[in-house]
C-alpha cells in the first residue's frame, strides 16, 4: 500500500513537471511582437465548417481604414497592445491552451514560430484572430 502511494506521488510530480515544461515552451514561443493580419468567422452547418474572412488588412485595398494592432509579449508576462499608435498595457498568462489577456480568456488554436491564431473562449460568434510574428 505504501509503495502504491509513493508511486502515485512520483507520477503526479512527474506529470506536473511535464505540464510546467510545456507551458514554459508555449510562453517562449509567444514572446515577441505579433501583428494582426486577419479575423475570420466560422460558420457551422450540419455537415461542414465554412471559414469566412471578415477582414484581411494585408490583402484589401482599404488598408488605411483598418487598424494596425501590434501585441508585444514580454518575458515578465506584461503585454503592450499598440492599436494604430494608441498603446495600452496589460498582463498575460498561458494555462493549457488558454491565453489570458488581462481579464479576457482566449483559446489558442495555433501557435508556432510565425503564426498565432486564437478565439475568444466565451464568444458565441466563433471569431478567429490571426497574428503574424514581426521580424526584429
Amino acid at each position: 500500500m505504501l509503495k502504491k502511494i509513493k508511486t502515485i506521488i512520483i507520477l503526479t510530480f512527474f506529470c506536473g513537471l511535464c505540464s510546467g515544461y510545456a507551458q514554459s515552451e508555449m510562453t517562449k514561443k509567444l514572446l515577441g511582437q505579433w501583428v494582426w493580419v486577419e479575423e475570420t468567422e466560422e460558420k457551422n452547418s450540419l455537415n461542414n465548417t465554412e471559414i469566412v474572412s471578415i477582414n484581411n488588412p494585408r490583402s484589401t485595398s482599404d488598408i488605411e481604414s483598418l487598424p494596425e494592432i501590434i501585441m508585444t509579449f514580454n518575458p515578465d508576462n506584461t503585454l503592450i497592445i499598440d492599436e494604430t499608435g494608441a498603446k495600452s498595457n496589460s498582463t498575460f498568462k498561458i494555462s493549457d491552451s488558454i491565453l489570458s489577456l488581462g481579464n479576457r480568456e482566449y483559446i489558442i488554436l495555433t501557435l508556432d514560430n510565425d503564426r498565432l491564431v486564437f478565439k475568444d473562449k466565451d464568444d458565441v460568434l466563433d471569431n478567429n484572430y490571426t497574428y503574424k510574428r514581426l521580424e526584429n
